[in-house]
């Protein structure tokens, strides 16, 4: 398969998702008290990914300028090649953020430990590094945001997550 194919793939894939992130926020109610209620972060969020993924889709549509393309991954015919690895871990970081989000929403797994296993393993799937310096940082960095942000989220700002306590 091409790798045009694929990434036109999992744009469609990204513009799918932002849009149903667009009418799941859009079913989300507000409070009395919230002057922009519960639906603005994820409408915003689902919104800049359908927008990034259409101005990417574009750019495969229409191709790059020669000057954008990279000598060391351009091939003889002028087309831009990615190794294949790069794709699939492409593939593999979309597969692993919608096992996420399923595991989020569908299982009702706790944001904080879902997170808390997502960050450092699409830490070591990103950066390709296995290191014990680098895998404890991403793990203090789950955690912070796992626990941080659950706690931030579920008793200051009242957002209905998945929730350890």
């Amino acid at each position: 398969m091409k790798p045009s194919v694929i990434e036109a793939a999992a744009l469609a894939i990204f513009i799918a998702l932002g849009g149903a992130g667009i009418w799941a926020a859009g079913q989300i109610g507000g409070f009395a008290f919230d002057p922009l209620g519960s639906a603005a972060v994820p409408y915003t969020v689902s919104i800049f990914v359908v927008l990034l993924s259409l101005a990417c889709l574009f750019r495969l549509v229409t191709g790059r300028s020669e000057k954008e393309r990279n000598p060391e991954t351009t091939g003889a015919a002028g087309v831009e090649t990615f190794p294949p690895r790069d794709l699939l871990e492409v593939v593999a970081m979309l597969g692993f953020t919608i096992v996420y989000v399923i595991a989020l929403f569908a299982i009702g797994l706790p944001f904080s430990l879902a997170t808390l296993v997502f960050v450092p393993a699409s830490a070591r799937l990103i950066a390709r590094t296995s290191s014990a310096k680098g895998m404890t940082v991403a793990l203090a960095v789950g955690a912070i945001v796992g626990f941080g942000g659950e706690l931030l989220f579920t008793k200051v700002f009242f957002v209905d997550l998945p929730a350890l306590w």
